[in-house]
């Protein structure tokens, strides 16, 4: 209750906000992994694009030289893994959506149950913390009634 008195107008962005957070931590991480992945791929492929020397000559070497398909078939396997990454990216994604959407409506409802305590508790006290006071005290309070009680039947 004391995080929706400090911003009662901004406490569910915050709440949602924090979860957005929390919930997307992994995809974030696989997101940026792919697109360092991607750009590693794209970098040796513009590497690997433009082979040494110049013109017709360093295509018929691109052409006769056995190392170029070997270099292909080392890059495939990163292929593989740059797809096999995507899939397990877009598969998490997919569940943090769903996760997002189904604890986004149980914050907005909780959102609305606090703000209608908030409400009720600011109508019958001043502040939060004569409030806090009173709970804290509830228990004593509660013992010195019943033994003010129980002396008034004894007498």
């Amino acid at each position: 209750m004391q995080a929706f008195a400090s911003d009662p107008d901004n406490y569910l962005d915050n709440q949602i906000e924090a979860m957005r957070k929390s919930v997307y931590s992994e995809v974030n991480h696989l997101q940026n992994q792919l697109e360092s992945d991607t750009a590693t791929t794209q970098a040796q492929d513009s590497d690997s694009s433009t082979p040494n020397g110049g013109g017709f000559r360093s295509l018929l070497k691109t052409f006769i030289d056995p190392t170029e398909e070997e270099e292909e078939q080392v890059e495939a396997p990163e292929h593989h893994e740059n797809q096999q990454l995507r899939q397990q990216f877009d598969h998490i994604k997919a569940d943090a959506d769903r996760t997002f959407d189904a604890n986004k409506r149980q914050l907005q409802v909780s959102a609305a149950i606090t703000r209608y305590e908030y409400q009720a508790v600011m109508s019958t006290y001043s502040s939060i913390a004569q409030f806090e006071n009173i709970l804290g005290n509830l228990k004593e309070d509660f013992m010195r009634a019943l033994e003010v009680e129980g002396d008034n039947q004894h007498a």
